[in-house]
């Protein structure tokens, strides 16, 4: 594995963590569109 998959899977999941407690529905589906 790459660092730049490391660091991308860190900001990934800080990223859902973030989303998970606002609970915004636009920018989770921004998030799933970035999959």
């Amino acid at each position: 594995m790459s660092l730049v998959t490391v660091v991308l899977r860190i900001h990934l999941t800080h990223l859902v963590k973030l989303l998970n407690d606002h609970s915004s529905p636009e920018t989770e589906s921004i998030v799933f569109s970035l999959w």
